[in-house]
């Protein structure tokens, strides 16, 4: 399920938001905006799930990641995601 850093705050609102509910969910994406750390911490426990933040997703698909299995970077708005970000190409079918 793809969505943005309010409609995660606003999940984990719902008081059915729980492991049974979201048992047929493979993957949550959060984009468009930094998810904050708490709402990022909050979700996993109830639903089980970690949620996956991609950057560039309108625009371009999607450019960037955290990793699927790791946790969350801790950067803020103000910082931005530039001071402790690295990224890698790759080829694929000979492009890059």
């Amino acid at each position: 399920m793809m969505g943005v850093p309010t409609y995660y705050t606003r999940l984990l609102a719902q008081s059915q938001l729980d492991r049974a509910s979201c048992g047929a969910m493979r993957l949550f994406i959060s984009g468009s905006a930094l998810l904050l750390a708490e709402p990022f911490a909050a979700f996993e426990q109830p639903t089980g799930h970690r949620i996956l933040e991609r950057y560039g997703m309108t625009q371009t698909g999607m450019n960037t990641s955290h990793p699927l299995g790791g946790g969350q970077l801790q950067v803020t708005a103000s910082r931005g995601l530039m001071a402790s970000f690295q990224a890698r190409r790759g080829r694929c079918g000979g492009f890059i």
